[in-house]
């Protein structure tokens, strides 16, 4: 499976795609722009996703009203934060992918994406799989957490060669997402130090015996 340029181009998330510079942006009218990548930031710098809208203002040098032009309250700015984070992840998976051509080694490489993801932002990959976003009914945020559903469904099928509405599909991607989310939160929280530091490795090896057992059933 192989996504072209363009493709890749236009899932790529702003806060990839351009260096921040908070001050440019807001100058070019860009101010949403600014304060997600600043609220990124935040996100990442403390131990809580205790984020105000008036600090965000501040941290960027706009006034609090200016703020909330943009996201009416703080659960608002929390959502666009997830979107992002979602959308990045998408992004890369979808390179991780695109390294190979292989469905089995794919698979592989996308699990490897969604781990290395949830180490490089814990906290945002806590705020886009925790209870805030399982309660949330935003339609922008369902359809980004949808996309990366959708794309692993996708990846699976090809990986174990079953049609995409194949019950089995669904179970062994339900399987796959538990496993690697499982491993990403144990690996955040410190519990593989003792075992091994070769995390890359390890993750190489729980999937290629994931696909040796979808051999077998």
């Amino acid at each position: 499976m192989t996504n072209s340029t363009s493709e890749l181009e236009q899932l790529t998330p702003q806060s990839q795609a351009t260096p921040r510079n908070y001050a440019n942006n807001y100058h070019h009218g860009n101010l949403r722009r600014s304060l997600i990548d600043k609220g990124l930031e935040l996100l990442e710098s403390r131990e809580n996703a205790e984020i105000s809208l008036r600090e965000l203002a501040r941290e960027v040098g706009v006034s609090t009203n200016a703020a909330y032009r943009h996201f009416e309250n703080k659960d608002a700015l929390m959502v666009a934060l997830a979107v992002e984070g979602c959308q990045i992840l998408m992004h890369e998976q979808l390179i991780a992918a695109k390294q190979d051509q292989n469905p089995e080694r794919q698979f592989r490489n996308i699990g490897r994406a969604y781990v290395n993801f949830a180490i490089k932002n814990p906290a945002l990959f806590q705020l886009m799989f925790g209870r805030f976003t399982a309660g949330n009914h935003s339609s922008e945020l369902n359809s980004a957490a949808d996309q990366i559903y959708k794309y692993l469904i996708e990846i699976v099928s090809s990986a174990i060669k079953l049609e995409q509405e194949d019950p089995r599909v669904i179970v062994f991607a339900s399987q796959a997402w538990s496993l690697v989310h499982g491993l990403s939160v144990l690996i955040l929280n410190g519990q593989f130090k003792r075992l091994t530091d070769d995390i890359d490795g390890l993750i190489g090896a729980i999937f290629k015996n994931q696909m040796s057992l979808a051999r077998k059933s």
